[in-house]
């Protein structure tokens, strides 16, 4: 025997002799003993007493209840290797133990051999037992606890047999996800579930089964006809003595629209980033660069590529970040940095300036930034534009320094006019003296100049004028008036049109104005002096008219007479001329019109015997130089007497049409009369008095063209340029 505690052994025997020798035989192969007379005894001895290994049980046990009996009810309290021993071999003895589960049958006094082996044989039959139901309790929960796994978890289950398809068994979940009761999903195949063919279900199905791939995305079917994206595990599993394939389905439909999304997100940022026209840099905390957009990629073609390289190595060329670099201060304060820093390299390079935007990009979770988003401008051109701007705006500065002209701007939201100081400087002020207000400006203004001061700027603020300019006067610190241009200008309007910001300037024009008004007086005593110098020349005029008027009455020479007419007729018209000038404000131009219609009428008053003639006079309104009006003057005055003298010499009555057209800068003078023509071969370029041959000079000073025609009538034509 071993040294393990020797196995406890109940012996039932009424006999106390044979108790006794049992009890040492069995003894002596290592066995311990406890004898009981009565299977009473034997119950309380099983019920109350631990370490009892096994029941040697008599059958025959005088009065009370027999070793049958006593065997069911130990039985019934514990489960415990049982072995009849009797020396009873009756059937009907036998027969009693055989609804009992016991571990043997021994005939008493059939040998110590006997005894021993059988009890040994009923320990080992015993173990057996043992491990075998203790196998199939744990089978039975293992059934029970992959049942309670399987058929109430909430993933959705599914076991399909592989070869056709048909679906072996769901869960609860399954049915609630598919839409289907479980019942009904038992009977249908995957074929009916999942979207792809037959054929490809059946190798995937077989890959399952090998486990030679165990995960797989589909799109099932569902019960309302929805279809979903799902992820399968599956594997073979062997189940009923059948191969199967376990799958666990996973609903990744929202997954994959967050993918989607995600991606439709991503290909939108790209090309964002890729179509706008500044640079954009994506850079670790540690000022690696993880992506560039193109403009970038374009910039720096000469580094690429630019991914991975630290930016200052990349864009700069350096060891070491730049001094003023917005990244890396984005990167400590955590907030947006920018910065104005040098361009591309080379001095040829259009990219000498750029504009540098530094965006902290966070951890959603902890919060920490983790990349830095560079935005960059090139602002050459604006940097050129300010540098240009500011050198215009110290030139203005020093002009209007240099003109003091006054400066003012006006804020109509705060009331306050921002001047600057040669503005108080022209009155005599200094600037300290002015206060910001426009009431101060206004005490300055002159009583008579204010009421169309404040007429012309209210008129603008009400955009009735684009601008208003004033000439006033302002007093100054020494109590005198100075003359002051002022100009201004809404320069900012709200909504409704209200102003919000005028700006102007103003201009001393005094020393303009005093030149202005002796130029004025000076004119003024001109024109006197030109009035009484025409109004002479104007009497000498009609002296010498009246002197040919005397002298033509004592003429009894018809030709000398008519040479004296003539020339009396050119005096009318020059005299006409001066009667113009004369009553015109301007000495230079006179009117056409005016002029021209009473020369007409003059010539023709000088010609008492004369037949009717009927005047038609189309002339247009405008004025022309004195020094073309009084050589047309002549030329009308000789064409209109040669009329008056030949024309109607055989007529009754005649009708002269006089007609002056100005077409843009082109004067054209033509004098038609219905009387019997020109002679016959009369060249007006060549023939005629001293009538035509003034004409002709007269044109040649105009610099025009004069022609003659005879059709009904005489038709003299004068075109030359203002």
């Amino acid at each position: 025997m071993s040294d393990e505690k020797p196995k406890t052994i109940l012996l039932v025997e009424d006999e106390i002799v044979i108790a006794t020798d049992e009890k040492l035989t069995l003894e002596k192969y290592g066995y311990a003993v406890r004898i009981v007379s009565s299977g009473e005894e034997a119950l309380n001895a099983v019920r109350n007493t631990h370490g009892i290994d096994m029941v040697l049980m008599d059958i025959n046990l005088g009065g009370g209840i027999d070793g049958t009996q006593a065997a069911r009810r130990i039985l019934d309290l514990k489960d415990i290797p049982l072995i009849f021993l009797s020396s009873h071999v009756e059937r009907e003895t036998v027969e009693k133990t055989e609804g009992i589960t016991s571990y043997g049958y021994i005939v008493k006094n059939s040998g110590e051999m006997v005894l021993v082996a059988s009890i040994k044989m009923a320990f080992r039959l015993f173990e057996a037992r043992k491990k075998e139901k203790e196998k199939e309790e744990a089978l039975r929960r293992s059934e029970e606890d992959y049942r309670r796994l399987f058929e109430d978890h909430s993933a959705v289950k599914l076991v399909i047999d592989p070869e056709t398809g048909h679906i072996i068994d769901a869960n609860h979940a399954a049915a609630q996800y598919y839409g289907w009761p479980r019942d009904v999903l038992k009977t249908m195949k995957i074929q009916q579930i999942n979207t792809l063919s037959d054929e490809a279900i059946r190798k995937e199905m077989r890959t399952a089964k090998e486990r030679s791939r165990t995960f797989f995305e589909f799109r099932h079917r569902r019960a309302d006809g929805s279809i979903r994206n799902v992820s399968v595990f599956s594997c073979g599993i062997r189940l009923a003595g059948r191969d199967c394939v376990h799958s666990i389905v996973i609903d990744i439909t929202d997954r994959k629209q967050a993918e989607k999304a995600l991606r439709d997100s991503q290909a939108f940022l790209t090309a964002v980033y890729e179509s706008i026209q500044d640079g954009i840099s994506v850079l670790n905390t540690d000022l690696t660069i993880r992506y560039t957009n193109p403009v970038m990629k374009k910039w720096y073609a000469p580094s690429l590529p630019l991914e991975g390289k630290k930016c200052f190595t990349a864009y700069h060329h350096t060891d070491s970040p730049c001094e003023v670099c917005p990244s890396l201060r984005c990167i400590r304060s955590g907030k947006v940095e920018s910065d104005i820093v040098p361009g591309l390299p080379g001095p040829d390079s259009p990219v000498k300036w750029l504009e540098l935007f530094a965006y902290p990009v966070r951890d959603s979770i902890t919060g920490k930034i983790t990349r830095v988003v560079e935005f960059v401008r090139d602002i050459t051109d604006r940097v050129e534009a300010e540098k240009a701007l500011w050198e215009s705006r110290e030139r203005l500065n020093l002009a209007v320094k240099s003109a003091g002209i006054g400066l003012w701007d006006q804020d109509y939201t705060e009331s306050i006019i921002t001047r600057n100081p040669e503005w108080s400087e022209m009155l005599g002020y200094d600037p300290e003296e002015i206060e910001s207000n426009l009431n101060i400006f206004l005490d300055l203004v002159h009583p008579d100049d204010l009421p169309e001061l404040q007429k012309r700027i209210q008129d603008h603020e009400q955009g009735k004028t684009d601008s208003f300019h004033v000439e006033h006067r302002m007093r100054t610190k020494r109590k005198d008036w100075k003359w002051i241009l002022n100009s201004g200008k809404i320069v900012a309007r709200d909504a409704n049109g209200k102003p919000l910001r005028a700006a102007g300037v103003h201009i001393n024009i005094h020393d303009r104005r005093q030149a202005e008004e002796e130029v004025k007086r000076q004119l003024a005593e001109k024109e006197t002096l030109l009035k009484e110098v025409h109004h002479r020349i104007k009497n000498n005029i009609a002296s010498l008219e009246s002197l040919l008027s005397l002298h033509m009455r004592s003429i009894r020479n018809q030709e000398a007479l008519s040479i004296l007419q003539d020339a009396a007729g050119r005096i009318r018209s020059m005299r006409a001329l001066y009667d113009r000038l004369l009553l015109a404000t301007d000495y230079q131009d006179v009117s056409v019109k005016a002029y021209l219609e009473s020369l007409i009428d003059t010539v023709v008053t000088i010609f008492p015997n004369r037949v009717p003639v009927r005047l038609e006079k189309r002339i247009d309104d405008f004025t022309l130089d004195s020094k073309q009006l009084f050589p047309l003057g002549i030329i009308l005055n000789e064409l209109l007497t040669n009329i008056m003298k030949h024309a109607f010499a055989d007529s009754k009555k005649g009708r002269i049409q006089i007609a002056l057209r100005k077409k843009q800068d082109r004067v054209t003078l033509t004098v038609h009369d219905n009387g019997k023509g020109l002679p016959e071969g009369f060249d007006p370029s060549e023939s005629g008095g001293f009538g035509l041959r003034l004409v002709r000079m007269l044109n040649r000073q105009l610099e025009g063209t004069f022609s003659m025609s005879s059709r009904n009538g005489t038709r003299s034509t004068l075109e030359f340029t203002m």
